[in-house]
């Protein structure tokens, strides 16, 4: 990745955190998860990467790139709903998408820590449920109506008779 995509990318990061007059701690909390994920993406890679004999692993620019851009995407659509919530007298868009991105960070980190050999079981189990809501098209985890869930569990709905 070159310096001049670093550069930018802290300054428009920069520019963007400096407008909302109202940092919340849970902005600095992103913040540092942004920073921690992004530092785990690129040396992971370097340190656990299996590489062929006598090669070694390298880090890509141009995913390194995306991965930076998202992050500064996230953090731009944060300054958008800080903006909205401005403009609409209400408090809850920014904070509603900080909330959202720091979740998606932990459980990006999560998936980090499994791939140098941390395992969190307890945290595995709520990513392995958010995973099957999501795969389920945010249905019960159990079935429910889901027609989809039903045949692929080979069940069939039964009315509970009292």
């Amino acid at each position: 990745m070159t310096n001049k995509a670093i550069a930018l990318f802290i300054t428009v990061f920069g520019f963007v955190i400096t407008q909302m007059s109202a940092i919340s701690e849970r902005m600095i909390v992103l913040v540092v998860l942004i920073m921690f994920d992004y530092v785990c993406g690129v040396t992971i890679p370097l340190l656990w990467r299996k590489a062929k004999p006598g090669r070694v692993p390298r880090v890509s620019s141009r995913v390194g790139l995306k991965g930076l851009f998202k992050k500064g995407f996230m953090v731009t659509l944060v300054f958008i709903g800080y903006h909205l919530d401005l403009a609409l007298h209400v408090d809850f868009i920014a904070e509603g998408l900080i909330i959202c991105f720091i979740v998606n960070e932990l459980l990006s980190i999560v998936e980090h820590s499994r791939v140098i050999g941390i395992n969190i079981p307890v945290l595995d189990k709520v990513i392995l449920l958010l995973r099957e809501k999501i795969n389920n098209g945010g249905g019960d985890s159990g079935g429910g109506d889901n027609p989809k869930t039903q045949k692929k569990e080979g069940r069939k709905k039964h009315e509970d008779v009292e």
